[in-house]
């Protein structure tokens, strides 16, 4: 088999080679503090190369380190690009949360929910050191804000799926409490004293009905078939989504697609087959796992009495009813 890179016999022999090469007054290095390089050698030899490029101090590296070396979270930065970063700039990110729509902090939010178009994360601790260092690099970013998100909130790990953002105003932002804090940098690559954000948690008992989940965390979720909570409207508005559905659904094609649709949803939370895709939108996001038989039991009079199967039903045949006679009155 050809090998392309060559393997060093010790590892660890070669890491304290390397280390010998690194040049004095360059704060933290990754490669004497950080043991989780030890036995890879290609991260050592990138290692050397951005421990000797711009500067990090020992107690910004240590605190990095630490914050990277927990499985359980998801670090990764946002840089501010051709932004101003002054003090009312980080009151509002840190009070506020970030809004979604990449790495320019003005505007409203773009796109899916999805935080890799705002924040970009890294699974080696030394990409992420070289990132922040040549953040200037990005139209002139001031620095980075550093993002910390437990693994398993979006998707990325077993675990319990929670909402990471809310809306305002209309707009979609992180929650301040996934923010940790800034890194200032300079164009040669110099960073700064970290600035915390003293809204930052690590614990999260989020509460809200504004509160919104990542697009993994809601794919995720529907694979396993996990209830999540979201965005809430009334039970009336959200009957009047399936409806809508569920009669353009019966239009374009026939009874049964609509009713193999209806079905779908209820029991795989599955959108795909009904018609168009504003429909389809508006189901994925206001109609959540095992909770379409609550919205019937309301378009139905909140009859307990009705079975599931009755509850279906009797939908079914209300709709196709209100259709004929909208059609006899035309």
């Amino acid at each position: 088999m050809l090998k392309i890179f060559k393997t060093s016999k010790n590892p660890h022999k070669n890491r304290l080679a390397l280390i010998k090469k690194v040049e004095y007054g360059h704060g933290y290095s990754i490669l004497r503090s950080s043991v989780s390089l030890r036995e890879n050698e290609f991260l050592n030899n990138l290692s050397l190369q951005h421990d000797n490029y711009g500067y990090m101090s020992e107690e910004l590296g240590m605190e990095l380190d630490r914050l990277f070396s927990d499985d359980d979270y998801i670090v990764g930065i946002h840089r501010t690009g051709y932004s101003i970063v002054d003090e009312e700039m980080l009151n509002e990110i840190f009070n506020g949360g970030l809004i979604n729509n990449g790495h320019i902090m003005q505007g409203a939010m773009s796109g899916n929910l999805d935080i890799e178009n705002t924040v970009s994360f890294y699974t080696d601790f030394p990409i992420l050191v070289d990132q922040l260092k040549k953040s200037f690099g990005y139209k002139n970013s001031q620095g980075s804000i550093i993002i910390r998100i437990p693994k398993s909130y979006i998707g990325k790990k077993d675990g319990e799926i929670k909402p990471i953002y809310y809306k305002t105003n209309g707009i979609v932002r992180l929650l301040p409490e996934f923010v940790y804090g800034f890194v200032p940098v300079d164009s040669e690559g110099k960073l700064g004293k970290i600035i915390r954000n003293p809204n930052y948690s690590d614990l999260h008992e989020l509460d809200n009905d504004n509160l919104l989940y990542d697009e993994r965390g809601i794919s995720k979720a529907r694979r396993e078939g996990i209830n999540l909570k979201r965005e809430e409207l009334s039970l009336n508005d959200k009957y009047n989504i399936l409806k809508t559905a569920f009669i353009d659904t019966l239009k374009k094609y026939n009874l049964h697609q609509a009713e193999y649709a209806l079905k779908s949803l209820i029991e795989n939370n599955t959108v795909r087959f009904f018609s168009g895709l504003e429909n389809r939108k508006a189901l994925k996001e206001h109609i959540i796992y095992g909770d379409v038989y609550k919205i019937l039991r309301f378009a139905l009079n909140n009859d307990e009495n009705l079975t599931k199967e009755e509850l279906i039903a009797n939908f079914i045949n209300n709709e196709l009813q209100i259709e004929k006679e909208n059609n006899i009155t035309k």
